[in-house]
């Protein structure tokens, strides 16, 4: 495989970013295959570096922004009340968490990328600060007047997130072991922070990852009397080696398209490119024709793929 993805591999690492948590087993049952065969899957696509890491990103959701969160580990004589206090007075700062084990946990959201090296040089210089772990969280849209709400966390619903940094994929038993306590009082706290979106489970990775040969993309509109043939002469003039196409021909509100791209990268960026200018209300990548090169007759292949997927 090497550095690269098949249709099934792109399968796996897409419900591993949603919830980096979830078992072999459920994988194997969502997708219809052994458990062994997912294991295997998932450790050669970190053997090669397709998956980087995986991550616990802890805080609020809100919309129009993206977030950071910061593990900080403070030295004892450090005052927690002074340094939360000047922290919260920073502009960006979204929430800060209680402090446990001489560790906090911080939320900041920013807009543009030249932000985070400031937020990290502002949070790293602070007094009593001895450690700073920074990582990008996963952006979410509320589409609701939802309050920016300060997250609270309990003792002990931080003490699990404390267990899970360095492995978020530590099973829930060896939680428990390692806090001695029930199991079940473990899950039940696990499901309530993530239920309440103040604790996710996401994997990084390697962004130059090769993908292989195209991307088919089902896109939603937003509005149902938009007119499809400017909306497809737009991304086509936008966006080189893409076709496009309606299935079936009488649909409202959805088109498919096919890009061809080289990494995942490239994906991420026409999704990106094409919620900013478009009224779409979401993006999905809904198949992965990895054994077909890029097509003579695009649009008619493309019909063809789409068919036959939503027919299976």
């Amino acid at each position: 495989m090497g550095n690269s993805l098949d249709s099934l591999d792109w399968k796996l690492l897409l419900e591993l970013a949603a919830n980096c948590r979830i078992t072999y087993s459920e994988l194997g049952e969502l997708f219809e295959l052994p458990a062994t065969t997912v294991w295997r899957r998932i450790k050669k696509m970190i053997k090669s570096g397709v998956i980087a890491s995986f991550e616990i990103a802890v805080g609020p959701d809100y919309d129009a922004s993206k977030e950071l969160t910061f593990f900080l580990n403070t030295m004892n004589s450090c005052s927690n009340d002074e340094l939360i206090s000047k922290i919260r007075d920073y502009p960006g700062t979204a929430a800060v968490s209680h402090i446990i084990n001489s560790r906090s946990i911080v939320t900041m959201e920013y807009i543009e990328q030249s932000q985070i090296p400031e937020y990290y040089e502002f949070i790293s210089q602070l007094k009593g600060v001895s450690s700073v772990d920074m990582y990008k969280s996963k952006q979410f849209h509320w589409w609701d007047d939802r309050p920016k709400v300060e997250p609270k966390y309990t003792g002990l619903e931080l003490e699990v997130i404390n267990c899970l940094l360095e492995n978020p994929r530590k099973p829930v038993e060896e939680v428990a072991d390692c806090l001695k306590m029930k199991l079940k009082k473990i899950r039940s706290i696990l499901d309530g922070l993530i239920t309440s979106r103040r604790v996710w489970f996401k994997v990084r990775w390697n962004p130059n990852t090769e993908l292989s040969h195209a991307i088919i993309m089902r896109l939603s509109l937003s509005n149902i009397h938009s007119d499809h043939t400017s909306i497809i002469d737009w991304i086509s003039g936008n966006l080189s080696d893409v076709f496009l196409t309606k299935y079936p021909i009488e649909s409202e509100n959805e088109i498919f398209a096919w890009f061809n791209i080289e990494k995942i990268s490239d994906s991420l960026e026409i999704r990106k490119f094409l919620l900013e200018h478009m009224e779409i209300d979401s993006v999905e990548v809904l198949y992965f024709p990895h054994h077909v090169k890029k097509p003579r007759y695009g649009t008619r292949l493309l019909r063809k793929i789409v068919e036959d997927y939503l027919n299976s």
